[in-house]
């Protein structure tokens, strides 16, 4: 449960985070903005992915950021049953 507003929907890559069924992802109105965060920190949730897309493993993630290793892979999980619900698996894409 959140302390403070909503998540708010965010672009990553070809599709849109919204955060706000995340429960590690909080918007603390006063805290960079409004944009989501991990919980209970200053880090944009949405830093985490850009790492990641830019070719950094989950481990330099952690170690640079000092970040919470579960609450990483919890934002990580939640970015790909999101994925996968917007976007097909190229198998089940329809054809041209």
């Amino acid at each position: 449960m959140r302390r403070e507003g909503t998540a708010k929907a965010m672009d990553w890559g070809s599709g849109t985070i919204d955060w706000s069924g995340c429960d590690e992802v909080e918007v603390v109105p006063g805290k960079l903005s409004g944009m989501p965060i991990l919980k209970n920190t200053r880090f944009p949730a949405d830093s985490i992915l850009d790492h990641f897309v830019n070719g950094h493993i989950v481990e330099e993630i952690l170690d640079w950021f000092k970040l919470d290793e579960k609450q990483v892979r919890i934002v990580f999980y939640y970015c790909a049953l999101h994925a996968s619900e917007r976007h097909p698996v190229a198998s089940e894409a329809p054809g041209p």
